[in-house]
């Protein structure tokens, strides 16, 4: 995004695809190749939380302390860091959305907003199977309320908490 915002100083479009075209390289990255069992070669990567982050902060720099506080109570009170990714994108969206109403932006950025989305919702598929079928991993005080009461429940009641 740097280097298209040097390149194409006006180009606000073009800013916003470079953005998810940094995000879609880091959910599928080059560098990452894995062969399945069916023989079949695929690209792994993360998720592109941070990516959509970084993004963000390129094409509206204080959008990042919104983002990165509501990032941050996600992860530490909803206690899913694959909610915490998602919240990112969905903040970034919200906030490329209000800027466009009060008329302080154009559409480029809702366009990355939308793309950001996607693709994140598309990388954290596994996780959100997971997170239906209650077995995604637990962070922030979740796990630590959750980790409290297995604690001091009997064995006969663990498996009702959750």
């Amino acid at each position: 995004m740097w280097l298209g915002k040097q390149l194409f100083p006006g180009v606000i479009w073009l800013h916003a695809l470079a953005g998810a075209a940094a995000i879609f390289g880091q959910i599928f990255s080059i560098f990452l190749w894995k062969k399945q069992e069916n023989g079949r070669w695929r690209l792994h990567g993360g998720a592109g939380g941070a990516t959509t982050l970084g993004a963000v902060t390129g094409l509206f720099p204080p959008a990042v302390i919104f983002v990165g506080l509501t990032a941050l109570a996600v992860y530490i009170f909803v206690g899913y860091a694959s909610l915490t990714t998602i919240s990112i994108a969905l903040n970034s969206l919200a906030i490329f959305i209000y800027r466009y109403v009060v008329g302080a932006a154009g559409w480029q950025p809702i366009i990355f907003g939308v793309l950001a989305l996607i693709l994140v919702i598309y990388a954290l598929r596994p996780n959100l199977i997971r997170l239906r079928n209650g077995d995604e991993r637990m962070v922030g005080l979740r796990l630590y309320f959750y980790n409290r009461r297995k604690k001091d429940t009997p064995d006969s009641l663990k498996r009702h908490w959750f």
